[in-house]
């Protein structure tokens, strides 16, 4: 007759080495790959956030100018005389770069580009109150023509140390002749 001598196991032991390096391999193995895609998830949802939200600002910059363009019109003035540039006439075939907010009647001077701010309570950006952002807006005017002006409103910004921009061109005709 065989006896077998089965150690009972105290229940003050413990797990060995081995046992606990097998469960963390499994658990890195397992969890890794998921915190990995959290991450990745939350770094792609902030870059598509600040693209949409420089979309919407160089698209606001062409609004802003025909908005501008439009009320001239309605003031009777002719497309050499809407303050685009300013208080400055555009000069033909010159680039003209100049500011707008979303409520302007005339475009500001570049003055070195400053970032616009974000109002968190209303949820618009200017360049008087808020907070500022990481977004910076260009409008740049080329009379082309007397009958023609080519607008190019550009928001540039920097996103983890690379530099990023959104360009949009829009073309204004003096169709009011």
């Amino acid at each position: 007759m065989t006896t077998v001598n089965l150690k009972k196991r105290s229940p003050c032991s413990g797990y060995t080495l081995v046992e606990v390096l097998a469960a963390f391999t499994l658990f890195t193995v397992a969890i890794g790959p998921a915190l990995w895609i959290v991450t990745n998830a939350t770094n792609t949802t902030v870059l598509i956030q600040n693209n949409l939200i420089a979309a919407n600002l160089a698209q606001e910059g062409l609004e802003v100018i025909h908005a501008m363009r439009d009320t001239a019109w309605l003031e009777g003035q002719t497309l050499q005389d809407y303050r685009l540039c300013g208080p400055v006439n555009c000069p033909v075939g010159q680039d003209y770069a100049v500011r707008v907010e979303y409520d302007s009647d005339e475009s500001l001077p570049l003055n070195g580009n400053p970032p616009l701010k974000l109002d968190k309570t209303t949820g618009v950006y200017s360049y008087e109150t808020g907070d500022e952002t990481i977004f910076k807006r260009q409008i740049t005017i080329n009379k082309v023509s007397d009958n023609e002006t080519k607008v190019i409103s550009r928001v540039d910004w920097n996103e983890r140390g690379s530099d990023k921009n959104i360009t949009l061109e829009s073309h204004l005709f003096n169709w009011n002749q």
